[in-house]
């Protein structure tokens, strides 16, 4: 199954690769169905929270990789909900997206290169499912140590910081200047 949820408005590029996806789903499954299955399904729209999550929880590949930085949510969000039900999914993740530094145990994929992303596809359906739990793990406990909670904290504690810092310039001008 792939579910591709669109794009923001005006991402021409995006717009080119729908229609190639579109076009090489109906090849794929104009040569492969049969009756009573289809290869790809191919859905191209926002789901209601509940289907996604139910959706985070039986894939067993997470096929996020946005041209450039994006869709970071989405990959903790899929981990989460894997780590949360036990399941052993798999994230590939593409290197542009800002989470790949942070998400250890996502597959990288460069989705420039054709062939790296055939290679990140193959393994990922490939890999045992021992070493998809162990890569799910350490990924989870990223999603789990750097949670809301954590980024609130620390973004107060950085403003907070730079305001005593800039305060006490402005005091150290006015000493000077008296």
């Amino acid at each position: 199954m792939l579910i591709c949820v669109p794009a923001a408005a005006g991402m021409t590029i995006y717009e080119e690769l729908l229609s190639q996806i579109e076009q090489t789903v109906g090849r794929i499954n104009g040569q492969f169905a049969q009756v009573g299955w289809t290869p790809v399904q191919f859905f191209f729209r926002a789901l209601p929270f509940e289907e996604l999550v139910a959706y985070y929880t039986i894939a067993d590949v997470m096929w996020i990789t946005p041209l450039r930085d994006g869709l970071n949510l989405v990959a903790k969000e899929y981990i989460a909900t894997q780590g949360l039900t036990q399941g052993s999914g798999v994230l590939v993740l593409s290197e542009f997206a800002g989470a790949a530094a942070e998400l250890r145990g996502a597959i990288l994929a460069n989705p420039h290169h054709p062939q790296d992303l055939a290679d990140t596809c193959y393994y990922a359906l490939a890999i045992s499912q021992s070493d998809a739990r162990n890569r799910l793990s350490e990924a989870f406990e990223v999603v789990c140590r750097y949670d809301i909670e954590y980024w609130g904290r620390e973004f107060i504690n950085e403003v907070e910081r730079r305001r005593a810092t800039k305060l006490n310039k402005i005091l150290a001008i006015g000493h000077r200047a008296a």
